[in-house]
């Protein structure tokens, strides 16, 4: 903060014989910043930090360097022998700072294109002068940039460039002018790119790259556009509103630029890049986070049996389910429960549904569906007989939930979501008979497209309600879990079988297997193409958890 304490010094007149002051003493107090890392930097006055005072109103200035050292407030003696009550005073440290003054409004500027380093803007302050020669002023001044610091996870890759825009179309750098009446400000370049010195290489932990930027309001949040030196981009989006204030800092989430998988089993949720851990042959090699239920004994009694991890709400949360009648929301930052429910027995999957209700399937034993709010934990709304419920997944495409068990896929609609009392409502009951049987997995592959593994597997189109088999698996029981690329035809995918079963039980496996050919042949002691070992846990399946 910049206070200014004016104390006139020997008085002259104006032509009409009025007094007016020759000089003013002031005290300048400046404001901390933050650097490149976030970290707060102190203001500390030394000889050299010299501070132009400009008096708008009748264009004179004058720069005199700090009577004080060693602190952020020193008194200053400035000649203003123009300057009357009601003059708008700017002050702006370094003296030669690009600063420019143009009726009430102040500009500098924050660079477009930057290296990621740290970068100091001019202090700038201003205030009216009173023209008291007693009582003084305060003017306070600050660096008026905020930092965006970008989150990267752990990953093979290295980012070479970043490139900051905001969702609503908002200005964030260039040329910043402030308007000193309204104290707002109005950049002039709608994205920062940061190109990178040399490659940051993200193998061995997170890392993150910053961004300065002008203190401004982005409702619409912000989209980060990371460039990989191996030629790919990907794309990292807040979509909550940022609020920067000067002299603040703005810590994303950790962005996903490598492709993560999660594996579940035990009390364990693994999510983990997945290059370094095929590179490797084990998921240790790339581990990024860790959830244990074990740690949420007061709400989670039997703490084991994890069957299920499923990224939710734009992969901030992962939504979990045991077959030892359990559900919870995960928050991945804080690792929090955002929900959780007992007494479902042997749930197995779940799924987030519009206005935040959950249904979770629970298998053989429970043989129903469950209906919760996500802001009521442990109060069911209503259940829905479903023999052997295994899976649910929303289709937005179709306003539609789906739902399998056994050899039968039901598909429901959600009556009154937006009520106290919403209810899902069976339309239709569909036999997968002749292409998979014992369903025990289904996950979306695009807005039409769902994969259901079990004993075989298949494809189902949602609007033309038919199966398609997929022939390379015609004669394979045991899937676990199912995960499918269209574009890239990629497969990863659990599967568990007597006498094939890697783990303790008859459907637990150690293997993640893979291929990018759905097409190619399958033998239960051979994956198709790569395999990741988990062998610390009983797992039952495997998510991916960006594309």
């Amino acid at each position: 903060m910049l206070a200014v304490l004016a104390t006139l010094l020997p008085l002259s007149c104006d032509k009409d014989g009025k007094e007016k002051p020759a000089a003013a003493q002031m005290q300048i107090t400046v404001k901390a910043r933050r650097n490149a890392a976030g970290i707060t930097v102190p203001f500390s006055f030394t000889a050299a930090d010299a501070f132009k005072l400009v008096d708008v109103t009748s264009g004179t200035s004058d720069t005199r360097g700090p009577m004080n050292k060693g602190t952020s407030q020193s008194f200053f003696v400035f000649s203003l022998d123009k300057a009357v009550s009601g003059d708008l005073l700017v002050a702006h440290c370094p003296a030669d700072a690009p600063v420019e003054i143009e009726g009430k409004k102040v500009s500098f500027r924050i660079p477009e294109n930057q290296d990621g380093s740290d970068l100091v803007f001019p202090y700038i302050g201003w205030t009216t002068f009173s023209g008291d020669s007693y009582a003084g002023d305060a003017i306070s001044a600050e660096s008026p940039a905020a930092v965006i610091r970008a989150s990267i996870q752990k990953g093979s890759y290295s980012i070479v460039k970043a490139v900051l825009q905001a969702n609503g179309g908002e200005k964030i750098a260039g040329k910043v002018t402030i308007d000193t009446g309204a104290r707002s400000y109005t950049p002039s370049a709608a994205t920062v790119t940061v190109t990178l010195p040399s490659p940051l290489d993200c193998r061995g932990e997170s890392r993150s790259i910053s961004f300065f930027v002008a203190p401004v309001n982005l409702a619409g949040g912000i989209t980060m556009t990371f460039y990989t030196d191996d030629g790919k981009q990907v794309e990292s989006k807040v979509s909550t509103p940022v609020k920067l204030a000067a002299g603040a800092v703005y810590d994303t989430d950790p962005a996903s630029v490598g492709r993560q998988l999660i594996a579940a089993g035990g009390t364990k949720v693994y999510l983990f890049d997945e290059k370094m851990a095929r590179d490797a042959g084990n998921y240790t090699a790339g581990l990024v986070w860790t959830w244990d239920s074990n740690t949420e004994k007061t709400k989670i009694s039997r703490p084991d049996h994890i069957d299920d991890a499923k990224p939710v709400y734009d992969n901030k949360k992962i939504l979990v389910t045991s077959s030892f009648a359990w559900c919870a929301l995960v928050d991945i930052e804080t690792k929090n429960l955002d929900f959780y429910a007992t007494g479902l027995s042997n749930a197995h999957s779940a799924e987030i549904l519009p206005n935040d209700r959950i249904a979770v399937a629970c298998s053989d034993g429970g043989d129903f569906i469950a209906l919760y709010d996500k802001s009521a934990s442990n109060s069911m709304i209503a259940s829905y007989p479903l023999a052997s419920a295994h899976g649910v997944v929303w289709c937005e495409k179709t306003r539609r939930l789906y739902a399998i068990g056994g050899s039968s896929l039901q598909v429901y609609k959600l009556n009154d979501a937006w009520t106290t009392r919403p209810a899902l409502v069976l339309e239709k009951t569909i036999s997968s008979k002749g292409f998979v049987t014992g369903m025990h997995d289904m996950t979306a592959v695009d807005d039409h497209t769902l994969i259901i593994g079990g004993n075989k597997l298949a494809f189902f189109d949602v609007t033309t309600e038919k199966f398609t088999p997929v022939n390379a698996y015609n004669t394979v029981a045991g899937f676990k879990s199912v995960n499918y690329n269209p574009s890239t035809r990629e497969f990863y995918y659990t599967y568990a079988w007597t006498g094939y079963a890697e783990g303790s039980y008859d459907w637990s496996s150690h293997w993640i297997r893979y291929t990018d050919n759905i097409e190619n042949s399958f033998s239960p002691s051979i994956p198709a193409q790569g395999i990741i070992r988990v062998e610390d846990i009983n797992m039952y399946k495997v998510r991916v958890f960006n594309w």
